[in-house]
């Protein structure tokens, strides 16, 4: 008995059942083997065996020349690989969401600090055309690129905001 879902047994080199779990069929010829015979060592197919569909195999052993069958319930079998398929399925889909949330926290983590140096740069060009009195500094403090180039923008921020208050005191003085 293999798993419930079938059964092994032996037959000898003239298809007579030899080791069988029901003692019974013990001598009599099989009725499975003959319809998925070929000239091969081993094969495969599926048998109709009282209205219930079976996957069959055998193996030769060479030796003796006696066969080992397996039989097996398709529809068990069936059954087990489809419940195996759809819990694999649930399974990818849950890696696969959480990857692609890792992924999108993962980006907006990193290229958060896009979106102050935009506003940063946007705020300084109104200062440069006098739309404001002040310049607002990026403040990003992190120690990547981004937070290497934002310190620089900054310094160069201050450095243009200095000059341009020593031009307009002096345009001042001037007037």
């Amino acid at each position: 008995n293999i798993d419930g879902k079938g059964i092994a047994y032996l037959l000898n080199e003239e298809a007579k059942i030899i080791i069988h779990k029901n003692q019974k069929l013990l001598k009599k010829d099989d009725s499975v083997y003959p319809q998925i015979k070929s000239e091969q060592k081993d094969g495969f197919g599926e048998v109709n065996s009282s209205g219930i569909t079976e996957l069959v195999s055998y193996s030769t052993i060479d030796i003796a020349g006696w066969k080992i069958i397996i039989k097996l319930d398709r529809d068990s079998v069936f059954a087990d690989i489809k419940k195996q398929v759809f819990q694999e399925v649930i399974l990818y889909f849950v890696l696969l969401s959480i990857i692609i949330a890792f992924i999108l926290f993962s980006l907006i983590k990193i290229l958060s600090p896009l979106k102050t140096v935009e506003e940063g740069l946007s705020f300084f060009f109104k200062y440069l055309k006098g739309e404001e009195d002040t310049i607002k500094k990026l403040n990003i403090t992190r120690s990547d690129e981004f937070g290497n180039m934002a310190k620089m923008i900054d310094i160069e921020m201050e450095a243009i905001s200095n000059h341009l208050e020593e031009d307009r005191k002096l345009v001042n003085n001037v007037k």
